[in-house]
């Protein structure tokens, strides 16, 4: 930031940004259309959570895709267990940067 400026980062940032998404639009538009469908299954948890049904949908049209998990399981609550994420976990992986 200090050698280059914040206005080049943010440029470059959202130059980066468009080529991401130019780059995966001419992907998809290589894809067939259609529906596409799957299932999977994650195994319970310590907490006594039920397994978890994945299911998605996914729709290819052109160059665009929904991505749709409503029939899915909604995710269970883990409010009676430790967050997956601990502020010192977060604070260690911050110092990596």
């Amino acid at each position: 930031m200090d050698r280059y400026g914040a206005g080049t980062v943010e440029e470059s940032v959202d130059y980066m940004i468009d080529y991401a998404a130019r780059r995966f639009r001419e992907e998809v538009t290589a894809w067939p259309d259609g529906v596409y469908e799957a299932d999977a299954y994650v195994d319970h948890d310590p907490l006594g959570n039920p397994d978890v049904h994945l299911h998605v949908k996914i729709t290819v049209a052109g160059d665009e895709i929904t991505i749709d998990y409503t029939e899915a399981t909604p995710a269970p609550s883990c409010r009676r267990g430790r967050p997956s994420a601990t502020p010192a976990g977060t604070r260690s992986a911050r110092s990596r940067r």
